[in-house]
């Protein structure tokens, strides 16, 4: 009976000597079929006179409509803005559960009216939900760019902003309040604050942290603007001053910085390294060289050892006795340059020019 349409229901009677009605045939059927095995009863829409005097048509019609049910049937229904799961069903006796075949007209902000229509044309009676949209969820907000970033101390800080998406009332970015400083000189955790509040008075909120980091070493400038710088051979080495500055503890004092000028010597000419060492308040060190060049300027002496002229027996070793120094004082007797020759196997006057220059290109005055 739960599905529609014609069944036929057949009796039979039996006698204790085994006789039927109807009379039965070799298949155990009464006479409902013609010569070819089609059914035969009907006569129209009714059963044949013959076929009726042991058969019974039953017809099951299908004349009852879906019932609605809303379920939670509030009224009205409170639906959060942006949230309705609707929790109405329709049931038909025949057909089952037929809600996927609601029909649903009207709108969240006043009330929805449901109908419905089973597989036999039924129509259920038109159901309305009165709807009362109210608004508890506070909007969403997100952030452009990571929830956490870190910049280095001195760096600018740029303000990346946040979106934020209200279910009822749309896109409140532009009503977005951010609290909250950065100072970028300073290093430090920083908390940023974002908050907005919908047209219900639901107040959202997010926090973006701002590292400030030192990780860079302070700058020490030299002083003056040049490098390297030229001492006098034999002259102490006076520092010409350096200027010293932190991006995170700004100008720093000359005790912070350490001179490492143990490798200098001043009384020897060459090139040696001032090493100036600074370090932060972050444990940042900065190393910096200064170049210094210990140089000769007095022109180099050449002193002649001897009696001039230089009296020497015949057929004996000439032995010069001159000798050289610059103006550190080094001896630059083995650099020393001879012009002229003595034979002394061949007595007579002979000429020696003796002439030398320092390692800073300083020339002595010739000597005869």
């Amino acid at each position: 009976t739960a599905v529609p349409g014609d069944y036929l229901l057949y009796y039979v009677a039996r006698d204790t000597a085994g006789n039927t009605f109807p009379v039965l045939d070799g298949d155990g059927l009464p006479p409902l079929f013609d010569a070819f095995g089609d059914p035969d009863f009907l006569d129209g829409e009714d059963l044949k006179p013959e076929v009726a005097a042991f058969a019974r048509l039953v017809r099951v019609e299908d004349t009852t409509p879906p019932v609605i049910d809303l379920v939670d049937y509030d009224d009205p229904l409170p639906v959060e803005c942006g949230f309705f799961d609707d929790p109405v069903t329709a049931f038909d006796l025949c057909d089952g559960f037929i809600t996927d075949n609601i029909v649903v007209s009207g709108d969240l902000y006043t009330a929805l009216t449901y109908n419905v229509v089973d597989s036999a044309g039924n129509a259920a009676t038109t159901v309305t939900r009165n709807i009362s949209l109210v608004d508890t969820t506070a909007p969403v907000i997100t952030l452009n760019g990571e929830e956490e970033i870190t910049i280095a101390c001195g760096a600018n800080y740029f303000e990346q902003g946040a979106v934020a998406l209200d279910a009822c009332d749309g896109d409140l970015t532009d009503q977005i309040e951010i609290t909250g400083e950065v100072f970028p000189n300073t290093i430090g955790r920083y908390e940023v604050t974002y908050r907005v509040t919908d047209n219900s008075d639901n107040t959202a909120e997010a926090i973006r942290f701002v590292n400030v980091v030192d990780e860079l070493g302070p700058t020490i400038v030299l002083l003056p603007n040049y490098d390297p710088i030229t001492v006098p051979c034999g002259f102490p080495f006076v520092d010409p001053g350096y200027f010293v500055f932190d991006l995170c503890d700004g100008p720093m004092l000359d005790d912070a910085v350490e001179v490492d000028a143990s490798a200098l010597d001043t009384d020897t000419v060459g090139d040696y390294e001032v090493i100036y060492r600074a370090t932060d308040s972050s444990d940042n060190t900065s190393v910096y060289v200064r170049v210094v060049q210990v140089r000769a300027t007095d022109r180099p002496v050449i002193v002649l050892n001897s009696l001039d002229p230089f009296p020497l027996e015949c057929g004996t070793a000439f032995e010069d006795p001159v000798f050289a120094y610059d103006g550190c004082g080094d001896d630059l007797t083995a650099a020393i340059e001879v012009t002229g020759v003595v034979d002394t196997g061949a007595p007579g006057d002979y000429i020696l020019v003796y002439n030398v220059s320092d390692g800073a290109g300083n020339d002595a005055d010739p000597v005869t």
